[in-house]
């Protein structure tokens, strides 16, 4: 499945996904953001009103937990995702009773560990875990993380924002994530003249929507697309579950 907009230079995103079920129903939930150029939100108006009622049925009985992996800077460089990311959508998921924001610093030789001791401390029941990662390395180590099935079994969707290389590609082409997970694979700063390269990605993973754009975008507009990407698949999962439930009572947290 490719969805393109309007072709206005490198304006307009170039969105790649494989035609699923799944992937056509996220795709659909999230193309008000997909399909149109990243802008910030309007001033004074809030990127996203999260539901705080956890009678919503997507939202029943869940706590929905961002987990943001945040770069050591290194020399002049500030690490990314910044705090201030890291911030605002704490400040979103604060006006929630059932949306929660931890920040985790991450370093090649501490960060699995650190990691899976976080991990130990959510209720398996009822958390749903989604990740965001803002380089290769970040998103290699968490697909390290799910060979472990308590892990795999809570981390819903990944969303990555990932710097454009020649190879970018070819590492996430070897990057292990389970077809139960999805994955929002954003690359930025891609060429015109490549800009379809970084989506080919696609192949080796049926859950994802992978996305080039330009240049990075706006931190708001990222603190929006997080929650609009886990309420999606909060509302597809919870679908999925009533047609289970209908036939076969499989309960939501043990479907994946």
């Amino acid at each position: 499945m490719i969805k393109f907009g309007k072709r206005r230079g490198d304006q307009v995103p170039v969105v790649l996904s494989q035609s699923t079920h799944r992937t056509e129903r996220l795709c659909s939930l999230l193309s008000a953001m997909i399909l149109r150029k990243p802008t910030s939100p309007i001033i004074n108006r809030l990127p996203w009103q999260l539901v705080a009622d956890r009678q919503q049925p997507e939202y029943r009985g869940r706590n929905i937990q961002w987990v943001v992996l945040v770069e050591r800077a290194r020399g002049s460089h500030r690490g990314w995702p910044d705090r201030n990311f890291v911030r605002h959508l704490q400040d979103y998921t604060s006006l929630s009773s059932c949306w929660f924001c931890t920040e985790l610093n991450r370093d090649d030789l501490h960060f699995p560990q650190r990691f899976s001791q976080w991990v130990s401390t959510l209720n398996t029941e009822t958390t749903d875990v989604y990740v965001m990662v803002g380089s290769e390395a970040a998103l290699y180590q968490v697909s390290e993380s799910l060979l472990s099935s308590e892990t795999r079994n809570m981390i819903r969707g990944i969303l990555s924002v990932l710097p454009y290389s020649l190879e970018s590609s070819a590492n996430a082409t070897t990057t292990y994530i389970p077809d139960g997970i999805f994955h929002w694979m954003i690359h930025t700063h891609v060429p015109v003249s490549v800009s379809r390269l970084g989506a080919l990605v696609v192949t080796g993973h049926g859950q994802t929507i992978s996305q080039t754009l330009p240049a990075r975008p706006p931190t708001l507009w990222l603190t929006r697309a997080a929650v609009w990407f886990a309420s999606s698949i909060q509302t597809i999962l919870q679908t999925e579950s009533y047609d289970d439930n209908d036939d076969n009572h499989v309960p939501l947290h043990s479907r994946l």
